[in-house]
């Protein structure tokens, strides 16, 4: 037998709706992540007493 195997593994997601979800998640970890590395410098230099 060649090809892929009939039964699916996941969800009850079609293979469209999982691409989307998981692009949106990746997305919205990248916009978290970035707008997190200023805040966190930023508290840092607070705690740190450079920055009032």
């Amino acid at each position: 037998m060649k090809g892929h195997p009939v039964a699916r593994s996941g969800g009850c997601y079609a293979e469209g709706v999982k691409e989307f979800l998981n692009d949106w998640w990746r997305l919205l970890k990248l916009i978290v992540g970035s707008l997190a590395i200023p805040v966190v410098l930023w508290l840092l230099l607070v705690w740190a007493g450079v920055l009032r």
